[in-house]
């Protein structure tokens, strides 16, 4: 009976030492794509209750470190690359959707036509395509099972130091971190990259750990026992008041701040008048802290000088004769930490195709263009998209058609389309609004004829076009101010206007204000910083060239 006894009792034993070494089993979902025929792994991999789920899984409300928590939704809003319609449950371990119900998108490969998850279907492409940081030139394949492109026969691109590009084999390049981002051992200094881009020169790090409360910003802490002018910690969001820093040195606490309206009083900006000469077709730009204009012409005089102002009211000459002479009807626009100055013409009336670029305003460096033909024309638009420039030209003369659109990107110059949709009209004012392109009115090839038309584009390439509900303009200007387009004044071909169109979608336009704070003109310049928006010069209505200058907070 005693063996008996013992026999159950070591039976049991194993049985639970059995059941305690296993784990919950959570079969994952992940829409995220693979190699696979139909881009979602089924990961059989383990999570443990404690170890992966979160806590609050099953309370029916999506908290930190959940994807969803009881719901269901639509298979196209998880992916509508691979799904055309059903419904999926959020899983049981709230970490994502189980989308075995959804109906996926038809896909074949070897069809030549991109269809679901499929990368590429069949067909060569410029491994320049691909990745131009990467790859300098050669031809990539699709791969077998159209999952993306072999990159074998891809030349490499050989990696610059020295070109603020972190490439193949780079750690850095020509630039400054904290210690502590390199390195959590470190709490104090900044590393500067070597010259090599092979690693950081660490001399000024030191080692130990950050003490919040000695008024010394270490480690990871954003600030110590000081007080800031909330605008210094957002200008996008506080307009006045002073910040504390909180008690544990992580942060502002911005109680007592003053939070902007958003509204910008149209009626209300204050008149100046400028130290520099009379002007019109100059261009303007906010880099560095400051205010700047350069160049521009009356009926007489084509300018070739450089203006800065902190606050658009006092103006400082910083150089008398920029290095790239004589500039009117040019565009500038900050890009990649430099200012820009792209196109225009000269005094003679000659057309340039010259690119210069300055980190500081006053020293300037000629850019390459390359001998592929790059002609901007006068009177054309530039505009910034992610990590390039656009450039959308416009006839040389009435007789000769305009030549393309161009990108400028790390690597240089490239034509990325020979023509443009609208064809030989010049003068239009361009930005950049939700990842798209729009291009507002302009004039006709012999300036008879202005237009309210608005041409848009994602790509720069593939264009649509659609009429303004403004009155029909050229010679505007057209800036983005928190992610709103604003069309300020232009020539209307009657008169010159200081009315202020509004839109919210580049598309539908509405007046905020038929006659702002300054006087009506035309061939004006604007720009933005944070906090203020300054229109300057410009030719007014009785055709006066103006040095005026009206700013308003914005």
């Amino acid at each position: 009976m005693m063996k008996k006894r013992l026999i159950v009792i070591f039976l049991i034993s194993l049985l639970i030492l059995s059941c305690g070494g296993s784990k919950k089993v959570v079969p994952v979902d992940d829409d995220t794509g693979s190699n696979d025929e139909n881009g979602v792994t089924n990961d059989e991999s383990e999570v443990s209750d404690d170890d992966g789920i979160p806590d609050t899984c099953g309370n029916g409300v999506v908290e930190e470190g959940e994807v969803c928590d009881g719901n269901l939704v639509d298979c196209v809003d998880i992916n509508d690359r691979l799904y055309t319609g059903g419904k999926a449950w959020c899983r049981d371990d709230c970490l994502g959707f189980d989308t075995i119900t959804c109906e996926e998108v038809f896909h074949e490969c070897g069809n030549g036509i991109v269809e679901g998850p499929e990368e590429c279907d069949g067909g060569v492409i410029d491994c320049v395509e691909i990745d131009p940081y990467l790859f300098s030139g050669g031809k990539a394949a699709c791969e077998d099972d159209c999952s993306g492109w072999d990159t074998i026969t891809c030349d490499e691109r050989e990696p610059f130091c020295g070109d603020g590009i972190v490439e193949l084999g780079e750690v850095c390049d020509n630039e400054t971190r904290r210690c502590i981002e390199i390195d959590p051992k470190y709490y104090l200094g900044n590393a500067q990259c070597n010259d090599t881009c092979d690693g950081w020169i660490l001399d000024d790090c030191v080692e130990g750990v950050a003490e919040c409360g000695n008024g010394i910003v270490e480690g990871f802490e954003v600030c110590d026992s000081s007080i800031d002018d909330c605008i210094d910690i957002d200008p996008t969001k506080y307009s006045g008041g002073k910040a504390y820093c909180k008690d544990d040195c992580s942060g502002w606490d911005t109680i007592t701040c003053t939070e902007r309206s958003g509204i910008i009083e149209w009626t209300e900006g204050n008149n100046y008048t400028a130290s520099f000469e009379p002007r019109a077709s100059h261009c303007a730009a906010h880099f560095n802290g400051r205010f700047w204009i350069i160049g521009g012409a009356t009926s007489s005089t084509t300018f070739s000088d450089i203006w800065s102002s902190t606050d658009g009211i006092t103006w400082v000459e910083e150089m008398a004769e920029a290095p790239f002479g004589q500039r009117q009807r040019h565009k500038c626009v900050v890009f990649d930490g430099k200012l820009w100055v792209i196109g225009g013409r000269d005094g003679a009336g000659t057309n340039s195709s010259s690119v210069w670029y300055s980190t500081n305003g006053t020293s300037w460096t000629q850019d390459n263009v390359g001998s592929d033909g790059f002609k901007p024309g006068s009177n054309f638009e530039a505009i910034v998209k992610g990590s390039s420039i656009f450039v959308f030209s416009v006839a040389g003369s009435i007789l000769e058609p305009a030549n393309g659109i161009w990108e400028r990107n790390a690597i240089g110059w490239n034509k990325i389309s020979e023509t443009v949709p609208y064809g030989a009209d010049s003068s239009f004012s361009g930005a950049l609004l939700d990842g798209k392109f729009f291009l507002t009115g302009g004039i006709d090839a012999s300036f008879q004829s202005v237009n309210n038309t608005i041409w848009y584009s994602e790509n720069g390439i593939d264009w649509e076009s659609s009429q303004g509900d403004f009155f029909p303009r050229a010679f505007h200007a057209l800036v983005k101010i928190d992610n709103v387009l604003y069309i300020i004044g232009g020539n209307t071909l009657s008169t010159r206007t200081n009315d202020i169109l509004r839109s919210h979608d580049g598309l539908k336009w509405g007046i905020v204000a038929s006659a702002a704070g300054f006087e009506g003109r035309s061939s004006h310049a604007a720009a933005a910083s944070l906090t203020k928006l300054c229109v300057i010069g410009g030719v007014l209505h009785g055709g006066t060239y103006s040095n005026n200058v009206w700013c308003v907070d914005i």
